[in-house]
Parts: structure tokens; sequence; C-alpha cells
């Protein structure tokens, strides 16, 4: 059950254009916590690498966290942070480009 809901939810947080950043965030953050249970039942195998890929996409989530603030608060032009943020918006880095 939490693998399927794991999954599930990491599928909204890579999928769809109508979530900003932060409901993707959201939902990996909820895949994680439901990947984590599924590791805490002990008839349950835990599937390693979803729980792996999923702390990966998290660390990462994480640098464009702060990249999104640092932008907000910076002082580019409103013109450009909309489209820079819009950007941020259209879903979640992965580790290749935020290195």
């Amino acid at each position: 059950m939490f693998f399927e809901a794991a999954r599930f939810l990491l599928h909204l947080a890579e999928g769809g254009e109508d979530f900003d950043f932060h409901k993707r965030l959201d939902y990996l953050s909820r895949a994680l916590s439901a990947a984590k249970s599924m590791k805490a039942q002990a008839s349950v195998s835990l599937d390693s690498e979803l729980l792996t890929e999923l702390e990966e996409k998290m660390e990462v989530a994480y640098i464009q966290q702060q990249i999104y603030g640092d932008i907000k608060k910076s002082d580019l032009n409103e013109t450009e942070k909309r489209r820079i943020l819009a950007e941020m918006d259209s879903g979640l880095f992965d580790v290749t480009y935020v290195s």
C-alpha cells in the first residue's frame, strides 16, 4: 500500500503542468514519507531503490527551493524574475541540472 502511494505521489510531483514548485515539493515530501513508512513495516520488503531515488530527489528539491527563494528576493527586474520562477515552477530539477 505504501509503495503504491509513494509511486503515485512521485508521479504527481514530476508530472502535470498545473502544479507550482511548492505543490511538487509537497507531493515529493509525501512520497518520501510513504516510502519511509513502507520501510518501517517489518512485513513489507523495502524497495530500497525507490527510497534512495526519493531521498536524492528531495535533496535536489531542497537546493531548488533555496534557489527559488533567492530569486524571489533578488534585485532582478520583475519580468525576468517572473520568467525564471515560471521555469522553476514547470518541474523538479534533477541532479544533472543543479550540478
